[in-house]
């Protein structure tokens, strides 16, 4: 067997283990649900506007007023987002103001200014995505959203009650910015509009469901980002599945066509029960291409296909619910119930 790109891995083992998970991986998508009767009215506060617009003459009175109005995003972003430390420190003041008027900074402002004037698109995808967030999982808060910069440092800031969404990380493609600050291309190509909806939604998830990659096996990583990837699916139907795992379409295009090839490398490399963190990276780590997979290949691929397994699993096992799903701890439960045959 080969992959499709005309390269391929000896597979002895694989042809049985597609044979043990007969089934279909095929599915057409989640069943869409009605949320217009969830009442919810969110709105998306711009931070970085009200941080911009402090009067440098009553300085002490408004920092004042954004703390009581931002609460303990403002605490994160000074402290972890921007570094300069928490509000009895006494140089705070000025280190703000100097993160403010910084020529640079002040530059990335204006884009931000530009590019995101009008962000009711992503109010209006975000509260919808919330309100599904709400259906599938009644009684979990939902949070304040506030959009900032933060030079460069974070995309996404959680608390308890604030989600936080970094502008300065998604001003696209064509940004100088990120050329300068030498960032890889395939880091670039998730810097859009586009994934802001994704990535909110997984950031709000994860918080609160984090993995233990302490001895954790390629299987349960795969699963866990499987999980995340399928709710998704059901929180964000209408965005495209390459926005949901960031691809491009070419890649995206890879993994459907290489999809039972590159199940067969890892059954046959003994690599769903491996727990060797510098071989399970170099399917789930963040990367350009996966390590020994033909050119064309994504990074992340484990992240693929534990989507498919996940995806398959909950196609048939219909009456388990999204919120069940997430409490599912055996991972070997899900693929074994899952039925995952790979696409050829």
């Amino acid at each position: 067997m080969r992959f499709n790109s005309g390269y391929g891995f000896r597979r002895p083992v694989a042809i049985l283990m597609c044979f043990l998970f007969a089934g279909t991986s095929c599915v057409t998508g989640p069943e869409d649900v009605d949320v217009s009767h969830i009442g919810l009215e969110l709105e998306v506060r711009r931070f970085e506007q009200s941080l911009f617009e402090l009067d440098i003459d009553s300085l002490d009175h408004g920092i004042t007023e954004i703390e009581a109005e931002y609460g303990s995003f403002f605490t994160f972003f000074a402290a972890g987002s921007i570094n300069i430390g928490r509000r009895d420190n006494p140089s705070f003041n000025n280190a703000l103001m100097g993160f403010v008027n910084d020529p640079q900074i002040k530059d990335v402002m204006a884009n931000v200014s530009e590019a995101y004037e009008d962000i009711d698109d992503i109010e209006v995808d975000l509260e919808d995505a919330f309100r599904r967030y709400m259906h599938y999982f009644p009684g979990k808060p939902v949070p304040q959203v506030v959009t900032y910069i933060s030079g460069f440092n974070s995309s996404l800031i959680t608390t308890d009650k604030v989600l936080g969404i970094g502008l300065d990380m998604y001003l696209g493609t064509d940004c100088a910015y990120y050329k300068r600050l030498f960032l890889p291309q395939y880091k670039i190509e998730n810097m859009k509009r586009e994934l802001i909806v994704a990535d909110c939604m997984r950031g709000w998830l994860t918080s609160d469901m984090e993995l233990d990659n302490n001895n954790s096996t390629m299987l349960r990583q795969m699963i866990y980002h499987g999980k995340v990837l399928y709710y998704l699916d059901l929180v964000a139907p209408t965005t495209e599945d390459q926005y949901k795992i960031g691809y491009t379409k070419e890649q995206l295009q890879w993994c459907h066509n290489n999809e039972a090839e590159m199940w067969a490398h890892l059954v046959d490399a003994e690599m769903l029960y491996s727990t060797d963190f510098t071989q399970v990276i170099k399917y789930i780590g963040e990367a350009p291409f996966t390590v020994g997979f033909p050119e064309g290949s994504p990074g992340r691929t484990g992240w693929w296909i534990g989507w498919q397994i996940v995806r398959s699993f909950m196609e048939n096992n219909e009456a388990i619910s999204l919120a069940e799903l997430m409490q599912i701890e055996d991972e070997q439960q899900i693929l074994s119930k899952s039925k995952y045959k790979p696409n050829r």
